[in-house]
């Protein structure tokens, strides 16, 4: 069997500053654990001291600002503040240091790295750890990088999305019922005159539909939530930003559901139709005043006969 490496040596017993054991120990199943943690974690004891890392902050390109330091470094000496940043570098010091301290339970940063391969994003997390008293903290160091990307790629595509879109008098929406978080698209924010992070929820929109459209498109979106029906439609008025009401054709669909069939997330459209609505509603007039002449015109033909016969 291959001898342990230094770091690895430290997985069963947590070390003091000159070396020697503190007598605190992490069980086997606790080191097995933090061991293979996938992300960088890193223990301080009540001095601020680093007394364990586990072996993902040795390894190439973990990039976490406790990488390669010996057990032993007390808080104020860890870190690159050219690599890290001189503010995020002091923040995380700060958060581990009341974390120790009893100021606070929870400590959270989200910190970039520029490195060869471009940008990185990280989330530090720190959390009392009651291995050591008063009390240590144990850090974690995820790696954000994957779903930040993704995030930019999904951005991205709204744009491109929005900029297709534009001058059609379409928005989009997407309602995601576990986080109860409403998401529009530029465009739709736009055409009602407010920006895409006034209004961040479902009873939020409710309350921009007029009083007499709401209950009727609230029970339309329910029954297709429900699966009583095969995608959500209704046309209804929203309120401007501006006070102004507008015609709207709104459709969408249930696109996942869980295993026992309620709706997680729904995605659709939002037509402007005031235009519509105004051509309408002139024609509809005009119609009426065509009328209107027409039986003018017919008394007067009736009138006409009468005057005749009654002149002989």
């Amino acid at each position: 069997m291959s001898p342990r490496g230094p770091r690895e040596a430290m997985t069963t017993k947590l070390h003091g500053p000159d070396g020697h054991r503190s007598g605190e120990r992490l069980s086997l199943h606790q080191a097995h654990v933090l061991d293979h943690y996938p992300s960088p974690v890193a223990i301080f004891d009540a001095t601020g001291t680093l007394v364990y890392s586990n072996r993902r902050t040795t390894e190439g390109g973990s990039e976490s600002w406790v990488e390669m330091a010996p057990l032993g470094t007390h808080l104020s000496e860890l870190g690159d503040a050219t690599r890290y940043g001189d503010e995020a570098l002091a923040e995380t010091r700060a958060g581990i240091a009341d974390v120790i301290a009893g100021n606070t339970d929870h400590f959270e940063l989200d910190y970039s790295v520029e490195g060869p391969g471009g940008v990185r994003w990280f989330r530090v997390v720190v959390t009392p750890t009651s291995e050591f008293a008063p009390r240590g903290a144990l850090v974690l160091n995820h790696d954000l990088t994957e779903s930040k990307r993704t995030e930019q790629r999904l951005h991205a595509s709204q744009e491109r999305l929005d900029m297709a879109l534009w001058g059609t008098g379409l928005g989009l929406w997407d309602w995601s019922a576990p986080e109860g978080r409403l998401r529009l698209g530029q465009r739709w924010a736009e055409i009602f005159g407010y920006d895409e992070s006034e209004i961040t929820s479902l009873e939020e929109l409710r309350q921009l539909v007029h009083p007499s459209d709401r209950d009727r498109m609230s029970r339309n979106f329910e029954s297709h939530l429900d699966g009583r029906t095969n995608w959500y439609q209704d046309e209804h008025r929203i309120r401007t930003k501006d006070g102004r009401w507008k015609w709207v054709l709104e459709r969408g669909m249930v696109v996942e559901r869980d295993s026992d069939g309620r709706a997680l997330r729904a995605t659709g459209i939002t037509l402007d139709l005031t235009e519509r609505k105004t051509l309408e509603a002139r024609l509809s007039q005009a119609s009426k005043m065509e009328a209107v002449g027409r039986l003018a015109g017919g008394v007067a033909h009736d009138f006409n006969n009468l005057l005749t016969a009654i002149n002989g």
